[in-house]
């Protein structure tokens, strides 16, 4: 726009009763990203950040303050990473994306640990990249060229009933069946994955070859899920492993 530059990946699930919140504007396209760039432009960041719903990370470059923000959704399901130096500063959704920025890269002795007694490690292996945590947002200040990171989502403990409980789940479900391309679910015959089949009716589902299938089996057919199976034993697992550990950024031994 006039104001703002965005660069977004992930869904905003509530996009189109922001558009009702917002009003007439002539919109040209379908896309959340729209939603998201009208949002920054009418309401700033913060009225956005408190009201959009939905997995997500993006940079924002606001060209009358000279800003550039950094946000990630409350759960950080999106991944995020950021690295400076005296002459760069540079955004992306993967570390691999940001190796290029030098020659050679250090390996951060904790986060090496972390991945390899834990299984999984918050901080990037790369020593000097930085992965924005879900729930903030990072404000880069280009005419002193600051950074601050603060917290726009804080999680609440509520008391409800079950009734209450099950239409949380039921909205949260059918909330995010909303998306520009065809919706598959991941089956996997655990109770997680079958309470989404329930909401899911005659939805198509996959389902990774296991000994979980025949349960995965039972679901679909109560639900008439048509349901796709992946085997393992069809891909070589070295290239996948690597090719997400490249592409994802997560360092998480769940890759598997």
């Amino acid at each position: 726009s006039d104001r703002w530059i965005l660069s977004y990946n992930g869904e905003i699930y509530n996009h189109m009763s922001l558009r009702r919140r917002l009003g007439p504007m002539g919109w040209s396209s379908h896309c959340d990203t729209l939603t998201l760039l009208k949002c920054l432009d009418h309401k700033g960041i913060d009225w956005t950040l408190q009201n959009i719903e939905g997995m997500f990370a993006f940079i924002a470059y606001d060209k009358f303050e000279r800003k550039i923000y950094l946000a990630v959704d409350p759960f950080g399901i999106k991944p995020c990473f950021w690295y400076q130096d005296s002459e760069t500063f540079a955004v992306a959704s993967a570390p691999g994306a940001l190796t290029c920025l030098k020659d050679k890269w250090s390996i951060n002795p904790v986060a090496l640990c972390n991945m390899l007694s834990l299984g999984a490690t918050k901080e990037p292996l790369f020593d000097g990249m930085h992965r924005l945590s879900g729930g903030r947002v990072l404000t880069y200040d280009l005419s002193n060229q600051s950074i601050t990171t603060t917290k726009y989502y804080e999680r609440k403990e509520h008391k409800c009933t079950e009734e209450d409980l099950i239409e949380a789940v039921k909205e949260s479900i059918w909330s995010v069946k909303v998306a520009d391309v065809p919706v598959f679910m991941f089956l996997s015959g655990g109770v997680d994955s079958s309470i989404v089949s329930s909401q899911c009716y005659g939805m198509k589902a996959v389902h990774l070859d296991s000994p979980e299938r025949k349960f995965a089996q039972q679901v679909a057919e109560k639900y008439s899920n048509e349901l796709f199976f992946v085997h393992p034993v069809d891909y070589d697992a070295e290239k996948c492993l690597s090719d997400y550990a490249y592409q994802s950024g997560d360092c998480s031994a769940a890759a598997i």
